[in-house]
């Protein structure tokens, strides 16, 4: 009995590409991947297009920061408001076709609140995209990656069209919203040249800026890096939270310091102040990381119930005969 292993359509699948090594991430046609956009990829790659989306990003936050100094309700609000899960590029956990709900209105509210309370915004302590996910709560990995992603919707519009003159893939004008310009400092909407799958716009990324666990994250900067400089401060110390063990060596458990030292903001934000050389290690340590991952990324989805359109296509492509498909969903 023949075996018939079906996977969800990629992109080079749909469009009947050649050449099956990209420099863009070869998403699936008609569902989202588990993936995150990291912003320490897109830097990593050191040429002239990633060294201007730094730029931007870096111009961004440093607008809304002043925004959020002065006052500005108003514009801090048309900043965070605007940003949500960008669907054409097709990341994410949606269960089926790409949902759009990356940042939803409370969320943006939630977050403006929490950039407006935040006293590491306030004194303009917060320079990059990496000290506001550490320092300002609510902001976790999927969420800087649907901020970058609206950040830099106009330049990965611009990598996209690259890439499909480059593999002669078809195009079609398409409405774009919320894309954010820089020239007016504002977000808007208009056309342009992207290729569509079943009436959904598609924006390709670069295959060295996705991530599958980003190590960019309070969870790992609390751990790998405050709590390893505590535990050495406190071991040197030999005070209360030092053990002494009978070969005479000292040493620090890490739940004593978690109990001491409990992960949130403030304390994040407290001891980045007073130790601004670990902060600045972590962020080398993010850029080392993402050079040496490079486009080293499992593309593979979680298991998984087919949306309706792979099914469709699934028994639109079912011959006759005594053949068993086995479905995969990775």
């Amino acid at each position: 009995m023949k075996v018939e292993r079906i996977t969800p359509q990629k992109f080079s699948e749909y469009f009947k590409l050649a050449d099956g090594r990209y420099d863009f991430l070869d998403i699936y046609a008609y569902q989202d991947i588990p993936l995150f956009l990291d912003p320490f990829g897109l830097s990593a790659m050191r040429d002239t297009w990633s060294k201007e989306c730094e730029d931007q990003i870096a111009t961004y936050f440093q607008y809304l920061l002043d925004s959020i100094n002065r006052g500005d309700k108003k514009t801090v609000a048309k900043l965070l408001n605007a940003l949500h899960e960008v669907d054409e590029i097709a990341l994410g956990y949606s269960a089926n076709e790409p949902s759009g709900w990356g940042i939803g209105k409370m969320q943006a509210l939630e977050i403006q609140s929490a950039f407006e309370s935040s006293e590491a915004a306030k004194s303009g302590d917060i320079k990059d995209i990496a000290d506001c996910a550490l320092l300002i709560p609510g902001i976790s990995r999927d969420k800087i990656s649907d901020i970058t992603a609206n950040i830099l919707k106009k330049k990965l519009i611009e990598f996209t069209q690259k890439q499909c003159a480059k593999h002669q893939i078809p195009v079609s004008r398409v409405a774009v919203n919320n894309a954010f310009d820089f020239e007016n400092f504002n977000f808007i909407s208009y056309y342009a040249d992207l290729p569509v799958i079943n009436g959904r716009a598609k924006i390709l990324l670069p295959i060295h800026s996705v991530r599958r666990d980003p190590e960019l994250s309070k969870d790992k900067y609390y751990r790998n890096f405050v709590l390893e400089f505590l535990r050495a401060e406190h071991e040197h110390a030999g005070d209360a939270l030092a053990t002494v063990m009978k070969n005479g060596s000292v040493i620090v458990r890490i739940g004593d310091l978690k109990d001491k030292y409990p992960l949130n903001v403030d304390f994040l934000y407290e001891f980045s102040k007073l130790h601004p050389k670990i902060l600045t290690k972590y962020k080398e340590e993010l850029r080392t990381s993402a050079l040496k991952q490079g486009g080293k990324v499992q593309l593979e989805t979680k298991k998984r119930i087919l949306n309706s359109t792979e099914r469709k296509l699934i028994m639109a492509a079912i011959k006759p005969g005594n053949r068993l498909l086995l479905f995969s969903y990775r």
